[in-house]
């Protein structure tokens, strides 16, 4: 699974790689996140959700 810190990075990267405003998610570029909420947590990083039951 992917967690925030990976995802900060990914933004940081495309936001340099772009010469876009850091307050624009992705650089404005549209992200598309799809997977298994089944999945095992992140390694050494903080999951996107928490679950709460």
């Amino acid at each position: 699974m992917v967690g925030l810190t990976l995802l900060a990075k990914l933004n940081r990267i495309i936001c340099a790689a772009k010469h876009t405003d850091p307050q624009v998610p992705f650089g404005g570029v549209n992200v598309i996140f799809f997977g298994d909420y089944l999945q095992y947590r992140p390694v050494y990083d903080v999951p996107l959700h928490t679950d709460f039951t």
